[in-house]
């Protein structure tokens, strides 16, 4: 059966944390099954468990953040589901009854209420926390109290429609019409993972780099590959080049030139490294 776990925060605003599959016993109370989430999670606090009236239908598990996004808050849930008492056993939910049933669809939504808070009074300082060795291990989908902030990519924060009406509607008159890009399906994909690979963390800047020279970039070359440029008796190293051949006994013309920075928390000085960890 698989079992949604929501995350509270800022009041009564709730976000999407995780799913677990789980094989409960009908003798099982939702209290012991909160237990195995919270360990598998490494979760602390209270649980609540509530049951949909209509189960979530499911293809792929990547599918449910957006599916959750009619659960952004407590009222959204009351609508739509029904508190159980932690006391409560699966067999007298009715839970364990059809094993099959549930093998596509979220029956049992989980909300951990007191973990964020938990875990962040344990969070180092600023100054400490906003290295670049510590993201690697806190900026994880894992991890409680990660920053929602897009570093990396998958965790993304709720969408600002679910605060004011006026944010969907703003992007809804800002956005651009598809029909009028003319870019490839490659080109989009080059793109596409090249800020992938930009927005995750790493614990030194040889690892980004190692990362970035494997992603093509501008006229299918690898642009973080370093180069040393003699420039009359003098030499230039570049951390990243784009050059243009021009052929015929001409020199090349570098019409890129790039520095590679890890993150500016290392010196301790990131004001947004510093801020995910207040």
């Amino acid at each position: 059966m698989f079992i949604l776990i929501l995350e509270q925060f800022q009041q009564d605003y709730l976000r999407y944390r995780s799913c677990r599959q789980m094989g409960l016993d009908p003798n099982d109370t939702l209290e012991q099954a909160g237990e195995g989430i919270k360990h598998v999670l490494q979760l602390s606090g209270d649980l609540q468990f509530f049951e949909l009236k209509q189960p979530i239908q499911f293809s792929s598990v990547k599918d449910l953040p957006d599916k959750c996004q009619d659960l952004s808050d407590y009222d959204a849930l009351n609508d739509r589901a029904a508190v159980h008492s932690s006391r409560s056993t699966i067999g007298e939910l009715g839970l364990a009854e059809s094993p099959d049933v549930f093998l596509t669809q979220v029956v049992l939504v989980a909300i951990s209420r007191q973990a964020i808070a938990s875990v962040a009074q344990k969070r180092p300082s600023p100054s400490t926390g906003a290295k670049s060795a510590q993201p690697v291990s806190s900026q994880v989908e894992e991890h409680p109290d990660a920053a929602y902030n897009h570093r990396p990519p998958e965790l993304a924060p709720p969408p600002l429609s679910i605060y004011h009406p006026v944010f969907a509607r703003f992007r809804r008159e800002m956005a651009t019409p598809t029909e009028s890009l003319q870019l490839t399906d490659k080109e989009l994909r080059q793109a596409s993972l090249l800020m992938d690979v930009s927005l995750r963390h790493y614990s030194s800047e040889e690892q980004r780099r190692e990362a970035l020279s494997k992603v093509f970039f501008l006229d299918e070359q690898r642009f973080w590959n370093g180069m040393s440029i003699n420039i009359n008796d003098t030499k230039m190293e570049p951390d990243g080049v784009l050059k243009l051949d021009l052929g015929f006994g001409f020199a090349s013309l570098y019409t890129i030139l790039g520095e590679l920075k890890n993150g500016g928390g290392d010196g301790g000085c990131d004001p947004s490294d510093q801020a995910q960890c207040v």
